[in-house]
């Protein structure tokens, strides 16, 4: 058994997978839209991702887009995605790169748990947490 990850953005899917393949060097297991499964409603939305696949550190992390009328998009802070490291290099360059167009929470600092901790918000409003451990 193993938990699971989903995210889900409003039209946003194919670039934040873009963002996450280059952030993370990974690349997506598999990508489906709209019009591979024969959705009625057409149009652009057909472009749209209705299930991908990546893997970030070896977690599966699932994305699909919405359009908002179906199922409400509400970005908020009630969960984060926390990134344990025992490579202080890989951290610091995997923070960076989601900082950009990001919104800090907590710069990269000691903690009492931690060797290096901080807290992001990315671009897609995705929050972060990157933790090397003492």
């Amino acid at each position: 058994m193993e938990l699971g990850v989903y995210f889900n953005f409003l039209n946003e899917s194919k670039q934040a997978i873009s963002f996450y393949e280059q952030v993370f060097n990974t690349k997506a297991v598999s990508i489906m839209t709209y019009e591979q499964m024969g959705h009625p409603k057409g149009g652009e939305y057909n472009k749209l991702v209705l299930n991908a696949e990546i893997r970030i550190h070896g977690a599966k992390v699932l994305i699909s887009d919405i359009d908002g009328h179906d199922f409400e998009h509400n970005v908020g802070n009630n969960i984060t995605m926390v990134v344990n490291y025992d490579n202080e290099q890989l951290l610091e360059q995997e923070y960076a790169a989601i900082c950009e167009n990001g919104t800090i929470i907590t710069d990269l600092t000691e903690t009492f748990w931690a060797q290096k901790y901080a807290m992001v918000i990315d671009q897609f409003g995705i929050g972060w947490q990157f933790n090397l451990s003492k």
